[in-house]
């Protein structure tokens, strides 16, 4: 990504990109998987990995044509490391390596060797200060202590061996200095006031630590074992060693490297790809992991010319530039600021300098394919409070951006503000065709390649979302509000088509004690007519996605689909107050079901004998009762509308053909429920008013205007 500097820093401007949507990322062409934000654990390792790839195929392999992508790899490797590969001191270490090879034992201590032999000469000729990590036998961590969950903990889940950024000490301690750990270290000096670089901050506090990290017990002491210090965040290339040739075409190795890499991405929320060099007794190849999925490349024996291929790839892992490994150049030496004791990292967006808060949003563990979206708290460099949220994600080149459709919204009333967007400059990315030019994969027939782009979005932050604890008649406004604001978006020709509780926010205008519905991610949204949003797949939160989308991936999401989507907000918030209520919301979530699977079960749900068990999940009580009579009605009347639909489609038109009035048969129907609607929250809002008087008269303030 290229920043411009704080202007308390001196680093040199880079000027944004003069155009916006201008492609950026590509990722290796592999098939997208059909979207899920299912966030309920699991307990087996199978099944992350199909969590972390989705249900359809996102792993593609490399063909036979010369060359692989090691060979391209290892070849990026300067020219001034060249003579390494024939110093007759690391040929002998390459070659003991071979020798215990397929031996049945592991042969780390050997491996550790050929790797300190090489990063002996590496240091000697530059300042180099890419190094080695054993992981030892701990799990591996994350710096940020709610980036994880106990049970990624609890897997044990960390790399055989794995390169990083390290600085060493004068006693010969080494310790990671990736962007987290420099951000940690400069946060733990207390006699820093202003923003420096970071690279300067490391240097200039050599004894400060983020964990501390002892001297190698291994043969080579420039290889290190992780006490702690390095986690997830410090991971610049993962490397897998196992004793046998046999193993190199394991599943259990590639599944376990898929959710690694996972967890690389997680934490590395900037980061294009990963690099993964697998190593089975005298074999290796290497595997390419991003968003989209995984490209494995072909095996090669490295027993010839006296193992000079393992050289190469142990070189290629300590020299390789930033963008041959999917970083971004201005990471290695970023903007930062100092607020309030602080150190924080400084982005550009546009023409605005964007001061990175706490993250308030991932990915879930163990989700390789996605978007990866990442959410943090935000201010100006030049404000004063944590005002702004900062997005960025990877989500398909081929949807508009988030920030062209808040551009078209802003005059909508409940829709965020939008305050910048941009598409960062990645150097070295490769465009679509160029990867399927240089890395040759087997595709399966009519398989297409889609291609992601990182993007960044800020907006206001609104802290809070809807939610199952208001009152039966907060509840209530808020929700009649939410179909009102998806009407207004829907007659400016968009759907939201990820409509959730965490994406509807709370607001209160000032000198207004009502409260408002603010709509928020409009990054899957879509126009209603017209070219479609360029994604491959269904998309949405799952719980709140309409049947007709669950059960068809040739639906096409429109307004009445919209407007179930707002129906199951409201109804799985009102069932969610109760024990029972909750279980069955719950149950939405169970991990390995299809979008199909998940259709049917809410159609079970809104079915008559389906209906029949909402009594039990509503609980007792007359606010139980108001919420119940409310959504039995709302779903009454979307039932019906729904069917003239389907009765149209049986006569082989479409529910989006444009009649003479100009307005589609969705359109029309949407119309007819909103005035119904409208007059269904009226009843229950009037009901709910007469439970108690001080709800009544709190009621008075929270309601629109014309109800007062």
């Amino acid at each position: 990504m290229t920043h411009q500097a704080h202007p308390h820093c001196t680093r040199p401007a880079t000027p944004p990109p003069t155009q916006p949507n201008t492609p950026a990322f590509s990722s290796t062409p592999v098939a997208p998987p059909v979207s899920s934000n299912s966030k309920e654990p699991s307990s087996s390792r199978a099944s992350h990995v199909d969590n972390a790839l989705s249900t359809r195929n996102c792993i593609r392999f490399e063909t036979d044509t010369n060359p692989s992508i090691l060979d391209q790899f290892v070849s990026g490797i300067p020219e001034r490391y060249g003579k390494i590969t024939e110093l007759e001191a690391v040929l002998e270490m390459a070659e003991q390596f071979i020798n215990t090879a397929d031996k049945s034992r592991q042969n780390e201590n050997e491996l550790s060797l050929v790797v300190g032999a090489v990063t002996r000469e590496v240091r000697s000729n530059t300042g180099c200060n890419s190094g080695f990590v054993h992981s030892g036998a701990k799990p591996m961590g994350s710096r940020d202590s709610n980036d994880l969950s106990s049970e990624h903990k609890g897997r044990g889940l960390k790399p055989d061996f794995f390169t990083s950024r390290i600085e060493f000490d004068e006693t010969g301690n080494g310790r990671p200095i990736s962007l987290s750990a420099v951000l940690a270290v400069a946060t733990s000096v207390t006699e820093i006031s202003q923003s420096r670089r970071s690279n300067r901050l490391a240097s200039r506090y050599p004894n400060a630590s983020v964990g501390g990290s002892s001297s190698s017990s291994y043969p080579d002491p420039l290889v290190l074992p992780n006490d702690g210090s390095f986690t997830w965040e410090d991971v610049r290339i993962l490397v897998e060693l196992k004793s046998s040739s046999k193993e190199i075409n394991s599943s259990s190795i590639r599944s376990n490297l898929i959710l690694k890499a996972a967890a690389v991405l997680r934490a590395q929320w900037y980061r294009r790809f990963v690099i993964a060099i697998v190593i089975c007794g005298t074999k290796v190849r290497m595997m390419r992991f991003d968003r989209s999925g995984v490209l494995v490349g072909n095996s090669i024996d490295f027993t010839e010319g006296r193992g000079v291929l393992l050289i190469k790839c142990v070189l290629a892992c300590l020299v390789a530039s930033p963008p041959d490994i999917g970083l971004p150049t201005d990471l290695e030496d970023p903007t930062t600021t100092v607020i309030d004791g602080v150190c924080r990292l400084v982005v550009k967006v546009r023409d605005h300098d964007i001061v990175l808060g706490d993250k308030i949003a991932s990915p879930p563990p163990d989700y390789l394919v996605g978007r990866g979206t990442v959410v943090h708290k935000a201010r100006q460099c030049d404000g004063v409070e944590w005002d702004l949220v900062h997005k960025i994600s990877w989500p398909y080149e081929a949807r508009q951006h988030e920030g062209l459709i808040l551009q078209e919204l802003q005059d909508v009333e409940g829709v965020v503000r939008l305050i910048a967007w941009d598409v960062p400059v990645v150097e070295g990315m490769l465009e679509g065709a160029d990867i399927l030019r240089d890395f040759p994969i087997a595709t399966p027939p009519n398989d297409v390649f889609h291609s992601r782009q990182l993007r960044q979005t800020v907006t206001s932050y609104i802290p809070e979302s809807l939610s199952q604890s208001h009152s039966v008649l907060t509840l209530l406004n808020d929700w009649r509000s939410l179909y009102q604001v998806v009407d207004r978006i829907g007659k400016k020709g968009w759907v939201h088509r990820d409509l959730s509780w965490d994406n509807v926010r709370l607001t209160h205008p000032p000198g207004d004690e009502r409260l408002s519905i603010t709509l928020i991610d409009f990054d899957l949204a879509s126009r209603i007519t017209g070219p479609t949003s360029g994604s491959p797949e269904r998309t949405g939160t799952i719980a709140f996605m309409p049947i007709p989308i669950l059960l068809s991936s040739e639906t096409r999401h429109q307004e009445l689909n919209e407007d179930e989507a707002v129906f199951w907000i409201g109804f799985l918030a009102s069932i969610s107050r109760t024990k029972c209520g909750s279980n069955e919301v719950a149950n939405l979530y169970v991990r390995g079901q299809t979008l199909e699977d998940l259709g049917l079960k809410k159609a079970g749900i809104v079915s008559p004998m389906g209906r029949t068990r909402w009594r039990g999940w509503f609980g007792d009580g007359p606010d139980a009762a108001i919420l119940m009579k409310v959504c039995v009605q709302i779903w009454a009347e979307l039932e019906s509308l729904y069917s003239p639909l389907s009765e149209v489609d049986k006569n082989g038109k479409s529910a989006s053909e444009v009649g003479k009035e100009g307005e589609s048969k969705q359109e029309i129907q949407h119309g007819k429920f909103v005035q119904k609607a409208e007059e269904i929250f009226d009843q229950g809002i009037e009901q709910a008013m007469e439970l108690d008087p001080k709800e009544k008269e709190q009621a008075l303030t929270l309601q629109p205007a014309h109800h007062k």
